[in-house]
């Protein structure tokens, strides 16, 4: 449900490692849901704030344009063996890599085109063949090897949905992973359909878990409250949402901050 836009994560976090460096010198992943009967084309939070999808005849997805403020990015994507092979927009690219079990191994990150050499990467690590983590790094001058900046590391419900992730960022002193914040999440019973979209939206923007999330409380490094989000749903036949309202609250905020997200199927 978060708005980022493609490479929003990696380079944000880029810059942020290099806030970090100048001053202190910082199977599929997750278990997919049934295919729902009719395919998700746009995720839409406001008019200037929306995500669009398109497929192929086959039905996988082969095109996304996420819009922020107005501001368009298209991402088309490449397969083979059924596995997305690349990702490409205007400025950036993304090569996906994966390991013997066929889960994704390693996406590497480039400031351009595929040709270009990779600014980092996003290396996944499994656990009886659950997602355990996901460590960003990025190439720095001076350093021949990729250098860690954020890791993100999740709990899962019995059920297979995550139920916290932590996000921990790298300190260049210590040369150790530090726990950033966190988010708990709650969900209801019904199939999320952004977890039909595979990795590119896992990638993109977030892990998506098969059912949609009702709540997602955010606490910081010390456990203290940072913000509460919730959803309510509003379901069509096939029991996929079409709408749903998002409230926002923080703590000393009289009124929460109220959003809808809406939902539309082809």
């Amino acid at each position: 449900m978060k708005s980022f836009t493609i490479f929003h994560r990696f380079l944000t976090l880029t810059l942020a490692s290099a806030a970090l460096f100048t001053t202190s010198c910082k199977k599929d992943p997750v278990q997919k849901p049934d295919e729902p009967n009719s395919k998700l084309v746009k995720l839409e939070q406001s008019a200037s704030n929306y995500t669009t999808f398109e497929y192929n005849a086959n039905g996988s997805l082969n095109r996304m344009k996420a819009v922020e403020g107005g501001i368009a990015k298209e991402i088309s994507l490449t397969y083979a063996n059924n596995r997305i092979a690349s990702a490409a927009s205007a400025n950036n690219a993304m090569k996906f890599n994966y390991n013997a079990a066929n889960q994704l191994d390693k996406v590497d990150l480039h400031d351009g085109s595929l040709q270009t050499p990779a600014a980092g990467h996003m290396v996944f690590a499994y656990q009886n063949n659950v997602l355990n983590s996901i460590i960003t790094t990025a190439y720095f001058p001076g350093n021949a090897e990729p250098l860690p900046i954020v890791k993100l590391a999740y709990e899962y419900y019995a059920n297979g949905d995550i139920k916290v992730q932590k996000e921990y960022m790298f300190n260049v002193i210590t040369e150790e992973f530090e726990l950033a914040e966190m988010h708990t999440y709650e969900y209801d019973t019904k199939t999320n359909p952004l977890a039909a979209l595979g990795e590119i939206y896992q990638v993109s923007f977030e892990i998506p878990s098969k059912h949609n999330p009702v709540k997602d409380t955010h606490t910081d490094k010390e456990g203290n409250l940072v913000q509460t989000t919730t959803y309510i749903y509003t379901y069509n036949s096939n029991g996929y949402p079409v709408q749903a309202e998002k409230k926002t609250t923080a703590p000393g905020q009289a009124n929460p901050t109220v959003s809808l997200l809406k939902y539309t199927y082809q």
